[in-house]
């Protein structure tokens, strides 16, 4: 049992999202066998370390548990002043950090403002720690995406009798992801370009090598309240991910920013759960169609997957 987890937090002045983050990761790992938890290892890497008025809660938090643990400034580990970055955000805090992680490990990236469920680490433990599918580059879960009194299950996946392997409508989130770290090294250059959303064309990559094992089961919480959205990004930003994704054409994207610049500028908080109810529906809308894109052989248009 030697295969390794190392779960990432980035976090960048979001104190409140941070220890919920952590609080959920603890309670986790509650019950789950000391002996095993050796193998998974938790780093809170934190953006503006100096700023942040709960590292003592947090240090008093994670000591009270059974988790190997650090709480590091994110400078610790960078290699450069970044001067050439697009982004100060997501992305440069994994650049900085895949040089110091096994390549050997999975990593699960579960930032500030995403949530472990109860059964989390016993998933991990499961079909990982305790698992012979090694060969694979990552596992794929689910996400349970919530917004005040709305939520949902991404992506939707249908069961085909046929192939007896699971059919995905669209790429998981990341946070429903663990993978290994050289996977991700391969692509580290993605990453210090900062485009937005780059992480899942490194997914898609993989994906389509049928380089994933997929699990049907829920392992992270994604919050419409949390990091990706307590802050605005600014309307600069947006226009940068604007031109970004037209340049590389990526147009789904593409559209998705559009509307975001949109609710953005309006300040209209129907529009918000409007844009919710689409993301939800879209895939769901696409199982539905698969056995007509059979017939007309666009099935491989779907992200198929592996079954355990």
């Amino acid at each position: 049992m030697n295969t390794k987890v190392h779960i990432l937090t980035l976090s960048k002045d979001i104190d409140n999202e941070l220890l919920n983050t952590t609080h959920s990761l603890v309670l986790s790992a509650k019950d789950s066998d000391t002996k095993i938890l050796q193998n998974i290892f938790y780093s809170i890497v934190i953006k503006n370390y100096v700023n942040c008025q709960i590292l003592k809660k947090l240090e008093d938090l994670l000591e009270n548990s059974n988790l190997n643990f650090e709480i590091v400034p994110q400078k610790k580990f960078s290699r450069e002043e970044h001067i050439k970055f697009k982004t100060n955000g997501w992305y440069e805090g994994v650049y900085d950090i895949l040089k110091t992680v096994s390549p050997n490990s999975y990593l699960w990236f579960l930032n500030a403002g995403d949530y472990a469920l109860k059964n989390s680490i016993d998933l991990i433990i499961k079909f990982i720690i305790n698992s012979s599918y090694s060969n694979y580059a990552g596992f794929s879960f689910l996400t349970e995406i919530t917004d005040r009194n709305t939520s949902f299950i991404k992506p939707n996946i249908l069961f085909d009798q046929n192939s007896k392997r699971y059919i995905l409508s669209m790429l998981p989130c990341f946070q429903a992801i663990l993978i290994k770290s050289k996977y991700l090294k391969d692509f580290e250059y993605l990453f210090y370009k900062g485009i937005e959303g780059i992480e899942m064309k490194i997914l898609e990559y993989y994906f389509k090598k049928n380089s994933f094992c997929f699990i049907p089961e829920c392992i992270a919480i994604f919050s419409y309240g949390g990091t990706s959205t307590t802050k605005s990004i600014g309307s600069k930003k947006r226009l940068l991910n604007i031109y970004n994704f037209l340049r590389h054409r990526r147009f789904l994207k593409l559209i998705s920013e559009i509307i975001k610049l949109v609710i953005e500028f309006i300040h209209f908080s129907f529009l918000k759960k409007y844009y919710i109810y689409i993301s939800k529906f879209r895939s769901l809308i696409m199982i539905k169609i698969f056995p007509l894109m059979k017939i007309l052989k666009l099935e491989s248009l779907f992200i198929r997957a592996d079954c355990l």
